[in-house]
């Protein structure tokens, strides 16, 4: 399950693909997503403005939950939300950053007799000199999506509208070309 299908999150839809997940469900409030988040893997969606999750999750997964569940908004709440619905031994992991003064409550009871692991991790806890030739290989052969991913190019001069751009949820990544 992934939380958020900004550029963040297509790109954890695509490496559940290539990592041989079967069943990749997207959790977003933007229907526009879907198609492009099929294209990198995703197989089922959830608009949670639409549709109650935790009763769309337990039914795609036949009640057991999520094996794994990532939060790429970074939002307590759907951190909190990831935790409910990710099945006994299942891993979480956090993606997003939510402000410093928000905390993720939850209780040590579901903790421990779930056993499920709790992580974060910041770039993708990549070791860059190992990873990134992996990474090179696999864009080589198309089957790491990263053209797909840019949504708009702008001239070096339109720089503030580029930044601007960051905020509608349409775009998934803006590039800046210094000479169009």
């Amino acid at each position: 399950m992934v939380i958020g299908l900004g550029g963040v999150g297509l790109n954890i839809v695509q490496g559940a693909r290539i990592c041989g997940a079967t069943k990749i469900i997207g959790i977003d409030i933007n229907d526009t997503k879907v198609q492009i988040a099929k294209k990198f893997g995703m197989t089922d969606f959830i608009n949670i403005q639409k549709q109650d999750i935790n009763e769309a999750i337990m039914d795609i997964t036949s009640g057991m939950g999520v094996d794994y569940s990532f939060e790429a908004v970074g939002n307590v709440k759907l951190l909190e939300t990831a935790f409910s619905l990710t099945r006994k031994r299942g891993t979480i992991v956090s993606v997003g950053i939510a402000p410093e003064n928000q905390k993720v409550e939850l209780t040590s009871t579901k903790v421990t007799r779930d056993e499920k692991k709790f992580t974060g991790t910041f770039y993708g806890s990549a070791n860059c000199r190992l990873d990134f030739p992996k990474i090179a290989q696999l864009y080589k052969k198309g089957e790491l999506l990263l053209d797909e991913l840019v949504s708009k190019v702008f001239p070096l001069e339109k720089i503030n509208e580029a930044v601007d751009s960051i905020s509608d949820t349409n775009i998934i990544r803006s590039v800046i070309k210094p000479h169009m």
